[in-house]
């Protein structure tokens, strides 16, 4: 009983050594860069949030910024692109960019 307990045993260790994974795969060094991009984080904005602004008779155009801790590549809102400077980010409004529903 010892010894079959034994040939189990040497088997068992023999099938696990060949369960290291994929050897045959080629090493290369080409692979693409894989590394996540930095995330721009929201600070605050100008006018606060929460802040309602109205619009009178006499339009000016109004300018809503965005400050960030890392450069966006792109920020839009209701497919209206804004102006990157960095981490500040523009919306210059107009009428032109609302209608009325």
């Amino acid at each position: 009983m010892k010894l079959i307990c034994y040939l189990i045993c040497f088997v068992m260790s023999l099938l696990m050594v060949g369960c290291g994974g994929d050897e045959d795969e080629p090493v290369t060094e080409d692979k693409p860069d894989t590394s996540p991009l930095p995330v721009a984080n929201f600070i605050k904005s100008d006018p606060p949030n929460g802040t309602l602004i109205g619009v009178g008779d006499d339009w000016t155009d109004l300018e809503i910024r965005l400050f960030f801790d890392y450069p966006p590549t792109f920020v839009a809102v209701g497919g209206m692109p804004a102006q990157i400077h960095g981490a500040l980010v523009i919306w210059k409004l107009g009428p032109e960019n609302f209608r009325i529903c």
